[in-house]
């Protein structure tokens, strides 16, 4: 109850001071955009592009609107960059809806080889962090795998730049997309190292150490399982093993019983030969 009243109050009170400092933004943008409009193209693409995505928060319409007009005047320009940054604000606005997953994918990879064509290192970033995000949000197994190799991308430039918190950040999203696709081994592994990464930074945050946990837990109960087939296939094979022997020894018997009967038959057989033999 009070986690409720706590929410509430933050809700009450935070909403109207980012809303606020939306709009500052924004109103800033504009003045900004009115200043360099018909002076500076690539200004006027980079205060359009970035004004797009604070539109993107709450206005929709107005930002696909403004994106669009942002990447014709790119082109246009034959500014890389400037497309590179548009086509990601298009991506960001088709990932507000899962069923244009493949256009949000497709604009974020065109943007990516952009990116690395200007050896841009934190828009590439940007750029495979997005599509992986994207990946995760589908949430079938060929997207998580996707979703995985993307952030595993990710991590290695983080590791480049020695971001600690990015590293320990991605490293808690792959141990989950680990966890997804059953291979909990690898995920306490990666989880382990961002709990490192936290503890270093000094950060409260728990995600890696309940996940951690969560995962530990599933991995005794897939040891337990896996004791008690084991118990159950070794009573299997036991009790076959017996069963063949009982088989082999009754066939035996069956065997020797036979020869017994079929003994005095032949002794009757041949002494009647003998007989015969004798009498002629």
């Amino acid at each position: 109850m009070n986690k409720i009243l706590l929410f509430i109050l933050i809700t009450v009170v935070l909403m109207p001071q980012v809303q606020a400092q939306n709009c500052a933004k924004i109103d800033s943008l504009n003045r900004m955009w009115r200043l360099v409009k018909d002076k500076d193209i690539k200004a006027e693409i980079n205060t359009l592009n970035a004004l797009v995505y604070e539109y993107s928060r709450d206005h929709q319409g107005k930002a696909a609107f403004l994106a669009k007009q942002a990447l014709e005047m790119a082109k246009k320009a034959k500014y890389d960059k400037g497309v590179a940054d548009a086509l990601m604000n298009n991506g960001f606005i088709e990932y507000q809806e899962l069923h244009h997953a493949k256009t949000a994918i497709a604009d974020y990879q065109k943007a990516l080889k952009i990116y690395k064509n200007l050896q841009d290192k934190q828009s590439i970033m940007k750029a495979l962090e997005a599509i992986a995000d994207f990946y995760y949000r589908l949430g079938d197994e060929t997207s998580y795998k996707n979703a995985l190799s993307t952030y595993e991308q990710v991590l290695d430039y983080k590791k480049q730049a020695k971001d600690i918190a990015g590293i320990s950040r991605i490293s808690e999203k792959l141990g989950e997309l680990y966890s997804h696709l059953g291979q909990y081994k690898k995920a306490e592994a990666i989880l382990h190292k961002a709990m490192e990464n936290e503890d270093f930074l000094g950060e409260n945050s728990n995600t890696a150490r309940l996940l951690l946990g969560l995962y530990a837990y599933i991995d005794k109960l897939q040891n337990q399982a896996k004791g008690e087939s084991s118990k159950n296939n070794m009573s299997l094979y036991i009790i076959i093993g017996l069963g063949a022997l009982i088989l082999v020894l009754l066939v035996a018997l069956i065997y020797l019983l036979t020869q017994r009967n079929k003994t005095p038959e032949v002794l009757n057989t041949d002494t009647k030969k003998d007989s015969e033999t004798i009498n002629q």
